[in-house]
């Protein structure tokens, strides 16, 4: 069990310090960035109890920016549906 403890260790300070700050991979926005860590985090640890292994950081990673797209995606639709207001016209 020593051997995969440096691993482990060095993967999660990578991934904490740098994957998940990155600003290509994580939201600007304060509230975005919260929830997009608690999606990541959740995931990571759902997955790392279920298969283990080093996978379930990119996992989290990943399933974290999924949530971010589909909430940019929606928010860009409501905002295209709105109705021009008669000043907009």
């Amino acid at each position: 069990m020593d051997a995969l403890r440096s691993p482990f260790i060095n993967a999660a300070l990578f991934f904490g310090f740098f994957m998940l700050t990155d600003p290509p991979t994580s939201p600007a926005k304060t509230m975005d960035q919260i929830l997009f860590g608690v999606i990541a985090a959740v995931t990571g640890a759902v997955i790392y109890g279920i298969y283990g292994g080093l996978l379930y950081l990119l996992i989290g990673l990943l399933a974290g920016n999924i949530v971010h797209v589909l909430k940019m995606r929606l928010s860009a639709n409501r905002q295209k549906q709105k109705p021009l207001s008669t000043y907009q016209r």
